[in-house]
């Protein structure tokens, strides 16, 4: 299928698709995690000039997105998942990345908040609510999207959600602590130009540590996502320090 293709049926689905950059993965409009729906016209529009079109995810909606580049472990850590929930082994893979990896699109229930990244699962990111994915047949400099298997998702197995889920915090926690959650974070940070950052590490750590508080943590992937768009630290490996600067924050 073409990236016209698929966008029709992903549109036609009810999915929201965002305007990516030409031949990359960023979203070139502003806030695009609470923007209203692109029309099919600025989408065609957007087609039409060679861009690439992401899906907007939703709560019940989750993508298992397997990483093999650059000695990353994503491999491993999938076949670890298989070898603890089984039934991933039978599910179809949805998209294949240039890189070699590849993406699981999967549903659940929207109560399960899963979060980017697992510690017993290196190379692997899980993406819902707040997050954006290529659609098949988008191209970058690396090669092209491919879409696998026949469109159709299939529910997350229940043992895998509840062993990723994130544990919710008290209601003590919630009151000294968090007040935000990750999406409004997210759209917070949206208006701020991490640029003016550079070179002041201490005022870095202050921000971050102000929008740990604010979120009593589970901010961590609005947090890095717009870290990394500063393209001084866009690599994965500046990502990974700054996560764990983020974990060792006191909430």
């Amino acid at each position: 299928m073409t990236l016209e293709t698929t966008a029709k049926a992903l549109f036609t689905d009810g999915h929201d698709l965002i305007v990516l950059e030409k031949n990359g993965k960023k979203p070139i409009q502003r806030a695009w995690t609470t923007r209203p729906r692109n029309t099919g016209e600025r989408l065609k529009r957007a087609l039409d000039e060679g861009h690439n079109l992401g899906v907007r995810l939703k709560d019940t909606d989750l993508v298992i997105d397997v990483d093999v580049k650059n000695d990353a472990q994503g491999e491993l850590s999938w076949k670890r998942m298989c070898k603890n929930f089984p039934e991933l082994s039978d599910l179809p893979r949805t998209t294949s990345t240039p890189s070699g990896g590849f993406h699981v699109w999967l549903l659940k229930d929207h109560t399960y908040k899963i979060t980017k990244t697992n510690r017993d699962y290196p190379g692997i990111d899980f993406l819902s609510k707040g997050a954006q994915v290529l659609i098949g047949g988008c191209t970058t400099e690396v090669g092209v999207y491919k879409n696998l298997g026949d469109g159709v998702h299939h529910f997350a197995p229940i043992n895998m959600l509840e062993d990723l889920n994130a544990p919710s915090p008290t209601t003590t926690e919630a009151q000294l602590t968090g007040v935000w959650d990750n999406d409004q974070l997210n759209s917070a940070l949206e208006a701020i130009d991490p640029l003016g950052f550079r070179g002041d590490d201490h005022k870095w750590a202050s921000f971050a540590m102000s929008c740990h508080a604010v979120t009593g943590g589970v901010g961590r992937d609005a947090w890095l996502d717009w870290a990394q768009t500063d393209p001084q630290y866009a690599d994965e490996s500046f990502r990974d320090m700054n996560g764990q600067r983020w974990d060792s924050f006191s909430a």
